[in-house]
């Protein structure tokens, strides 16, 4: 039963935020949510600013409450961010009646704050399990968002908008039900943390460095050229090409990065090359309209990717507690939300300057050139300093609470951790033989060892360790230790 409630939870947390995200993908590179297409057009100023807007003060609502948000009140919070979306949503699209501008306009802050914090609500859920099983469920919603989007977007256009509007943050919703009925010792432990030991969480300044320069640097080329959404070229449903271009690409690199982080640490480096790359040849590729619109749809994923790598970013700066990793990520986030709306009004401003040419070759050309040094600058300076910085210390926190363990006796660390291992099974309905192959592969041992121990079949063995970790919500020996080893402490 309890490995049941294990992959129920697991298909969950990789739903529900894939809901979420296919609902920001289908308001920023389609037409679903626009059944007005002159109206969006005419009001293309107001939306470069409205949904970065929305985002920015469900972020600071989210920073001001952070330590108020229990168990308890998690799932109406969800629920009523969720009916927001929806309604927000149907706005957005006229359903709702409203005059088309304001309704575009409203709709469209009110649909990024309600996306947002539903998100911000995930990511607490998230959190709460250990870093390798984070970066896979970012890997997977990586993947998974963008078939939603095109299945989604594949509709009629006038359907597809309201079908997402409905379905999305219901489907979203149903998901987050699971995390109400379960672990709620762990909420209980997280909140009674993040209340009685509210540190300061201080971010690095290498990493405030990295975040708002990545934030300027392609919100600026991004916000500086029409999106996918405004492209008139061709298109099915209400998706057009280089938004159907984008969710491929997105599509292949979350693949690649879920079998990367299977095996080892995602290369920071690597993430953040592939957005930035992707997102200044876009830009300056885009004005001559090669592959029908390839290089727009590129520069999309890249400004996506960017976004990923500020996750990763957040996650390795945030500490060891679910607390610690959401004040962190709060922060990064609202660093990064003010940076990028700064950058959408100083667009505007550009924008409405006379006789401005976004397609201008000299333009566009000097742009890439500042995007391709801050490129340069950041890859060779703050990020590989960060990466070591980080590992740094990990070692030292490692080599720390070695030193100042107490000694103990072989007997009483066997004993005691036996103890941690039965409190450990009992937790996740375990059963008194599988309690036993646990203890081997928590000691290290691989299936013969236990075979010959326990004495029983190879197959028997793997059938027992199959159970464990469905019951446990892992999917490798590693991942099962971290998480033993996180219980621990």
């Amino acid at each position: 039963m309890g490995g049941t409630h294990a992959h129920i939870r697991t298909i969950c947390s990789v739903a529900g935020p894939s809901c979420i995200v296919a609902f920001i993908l289908l308001s920023l590179a389609s037409r679903a949510f626009f059944a007005d297409f002159d109206a969006a057009f005419a009001t293309q100023l107001p939306l470069t600013i409205s949904g970065d807007a929305g985002c920015l003060v469900a972020i600071v609502v989210a920073y001001a409450y952070r330590n108020r948000i229990k168990h308890e009140t998690a799932g109406y919070l969800f629920a009523l961010s969720a009916a927001g979306l929806c309604i927000s949503g149907l706005a957005k699209i006229g359903v709702l009646r409203l005059d088309s501008p304001i309704s575009l306009v409203s709709g469209d802050a009110l649909s990024a704050f309600f996306a947002t914090t539903c998100m911000l609500l995930w990511w607490r859920i998230v959190l709460e399990e250990h870093a390798g099983t984070i970066e896979r469920h970012i890997a997977a919603v990586g993947f998974i968002s963008p078939v939603i989007y095109i299945a989604i977007g594949l509709l009629p256009h006038p359907a597809s908008g309201a079908f997402a509007a409905v379905v999305l943050p219901l489907a979203s919703c149903v998901s987050f039900a699971p995390f109400l009925a379960y672990g709620e010792h762990k909420t209980k432990a997280a909140n009674e943390t993040a209340t009685s030991s509210e540190t300061s969480t201080r971010i690095p300044a290498t990493v405030a460095l990295i975040t708002v320069l990545s934030c300027i640097v392609v919100s600026l080329l991004t916000s500086l050229f029409p999106t996918s959404l405004f492209y008139d070229g061709p298109a099915v449903g209400s998706i057009c090409l280089p938004g159907t271009f984008c969710a491929f690409l997105c599509m292949a690199l979350a693949g690649i990065s879920l079998a990367a982080t299977k095996r080892h640490a995602l290369p920071l480096g690597v993430l953040y090359f592939t957005g930035f790359f992707l997102t200044v040849v876009g830009y300056l590729l885009s004005p001559y309209r090669p592959l029908n619109g390839a290089p727009l749809g590129a520069a999309e994923a890249g400004r996506l990717i960017i976004c990923i790598f500020i996750l990763f970013v957040a996650l390795k700066v945030g500490g060891k507690t679910p607390s610690e990793r959401m004040r962190a990520s709060l922060k990064i986030a609202l660093m990064a939300c003010c940076t990028i709306v700064a950058c959408d009004i100083a667009v505007v401003a550009l924008q409405l300057t006379p006789n401005f040419d976004y397609s201008d070759f000299v333009f566009r050309t000097t742009f890439s050139a500042v995007g391709i040094a801050a490129l340069a600058v950041l890859l060779l300076g703050p990020l590989p300093r960060f990466e070591v910085a980080f590992a740094m210390k990990t070692d030292a926190d490692n080599s720390q609470k070695n030193s100042e363990a107490p000694f103990e006796s072989p007997q009483s660390i066997s004993s005691r951790r036996n103890a941690l291992i039965a409190q450990f099974a009992k937790m996740h309905g375990l059963t008194a033989r599988e309690t036993e192959v646990l203890s081997f592969i928590v000691a290290g041992r691989d299936v013969p060892y236990i075979e010959r121990e326990l004495v029983l079949a190879k197959s028997t063995v793997k059938t027992h360790v199959k159970h464990i970790y469905a019951k446990c919500g892992v999917s490798s020996k590693q991942d099962l230790i971290d998480l033993v080893q996180a219980f621990e402490k």
